[in-house]
């Protein structure tokens, strides 16, 4: 019995704490219901208050309703609107077209296909003689390499050479070997528009440009290319670029896109070995490969070309200016002046044919701080060797690159 006794405090205490413990959950679980019936309530009054008192209180309304005008004013204001609506047709109108988005090119045409459209002025000092300079520098250097460079550019005069990434416009005699990540696109856009300046044209080109890089000299007859080159008034043209911030350029816009993830670990499977992103990639905003690796790819892999994508390839291996005559040197760094003056002596149209694509990139910043940014962070013997990679590029295109400073020049 005694042991009994002992048991049922026990018991009972248990019990209680259990009736306790089910009573403090109600009462918790009703004061949160509680609570939130409150706020719910509060907050309907005071909108259904709000309602009721625009409703009596014209005073209390938005300015738009405060500003009503008058009969009077009404025709101005709708005067404004409508010269509003017709900048915003013209401005869609010269605006960039609309570029359906697929998985491969949304982050393509967000960064690379936006261009911005110039209002280009000729400057006064700019002449002929800039670019006869230019054209001057590069014969000067092609006599050291071959004594018989003249006659190969009689011969292409005579006969012609191979247009594979060529663009141009027959009318005009113009033609202009693209060099990619100096500007490319923009003349891809001007020699387009000068042939279909159409806006439907337009989008059809640029459709066929993001998904398979397709120019407009591609559809020209072979002997009409034959007449350009034999015509002594034609303008033969090279796009070209400091040969480190090229590199940067390309570097920053293509080691990021899904497309050339998928493609270049193929085509250059050294590449792997030079990042531990492969199969680790996190898509566009990250690398893929690092800076100063891709550095060492192109050193290593520079004295062959067959390596290398056309992005990163030396001008001279795509372009050669001691074999093919060109007359007209675009440098990018001084684009708006050049172009301004092909525009109006060459193609004699006017600038608003010209847009410029991922402009603000290389106009934000000087290319002497990006080269010298990057470049920084690289050791000197392998700067000594991405010179050797592009070196033909710097003598030929009076490019200049201080080993000591950092510092580049050559416009």
């Amino acid at each position: 019995m005694l042991f009994k006794w002992k048991i049922l405090p026990k018991f009972w205490q248990s019990k209680a704490q259990h009736f306790l413990t089910i009573r403090s959950r109600f009462f918790l679980l009703m004061a949160v219901v509680v609570v939130c019936t409150l706020f719910v309530h509060f907050v309907l009054i005071r909108d259904m208050s709000n309602i009721k008192e625009r409703d009596k209180l014209p005073h209390m309304t938005s300015k738009k309703e405060l500003s009503k005008p008058t009969t009077t004013t009404k025709a101005v204001k709708t005067k404004k609107d409508t010269s509003k609506e017709s900048y915003h047709k013209e401005h869609k109108r010269k605006s960039f077209r609309h570029i359906p988005k697929t998985k491969e090119s949304s982050f393509v045409s967000k960064r690379m296909m936006a261009p911005q459209d110039l209002s280009l002025r000729e400057p006064s000092h700019v002449t002929k003689q800039r670019f006869d300079a230019r054209v001057q520098t590069i014969a000067r250097r092609c006599s050291r390499v071959d004594p018989e460079f003249r006659i190969k550019w009689q011969q292409v005069k005579e006969k012609g050479a191979p247009t594979d990434g060529y663009i141009g416009s027959y009318r005009h005699r113009t033609m202009l070997c693209q060099v990619l990540k100096a500007g490319s696109s923009t003349w891809n856009d001007v020699f387009w528009n000068l042939r279909v300046p159409s806006e439907a044209a337009r989008e059809q080109f640029w459709e066929k440009a993001i998904h398979g890089n397709v120019n407009a000299f591609e559809e020209l007859e072979a002997a009409k290319k034959l007449e350009i080159w034999k015509d002594e008034d034609s303008a033969i043209m090279v796009n070209v670029r400091h040969p480190f911030a090229r590199m940067i350029s390309g570097w920053r816009d293509k080691c990021q896109q899904v497309y050339y993830y998928n493609t270049w670990f193929k085509q250059y499977p050294e590449l792997k070995k030079y990042t531990n992103m492969y199969g680790r990639w996190q898509g566009p905003g990250q690398y893929f490969i690092e800076w100063k690796d891709f550095a060492r790819f192109i050193a290593d892999h520079g004295d062959n070309s067959s390596c290398l994508d056309p992005h990163f390839k030396p001008i001279t291996t795509t372009c050669d200016p001691c074999v093919v005559p060109f007359n007209f040197v675009i440098k990018l760094e001084t684009f708006e002046e050049d172009a301004a003056w092909i525009l109006k002596n060459i193609l004699k149209t006017s600038a608003g044919v010209l847009r410029l694509h991922n402009s603000s990139s290389w106009k934000r910043k000087s290319p002497k701080d990006t080269i010298k940014k990057y470049f920084s962070q690289l050791p000197t013997n392998l700067i000594k060797r991405l010179y050797d990679v592009y070196e033909q590029d710097f003598l030929l295109f009076d490019y200049t690159f201080d080993l000591n400073s950092l510092t580049a020049g050559g416009w």
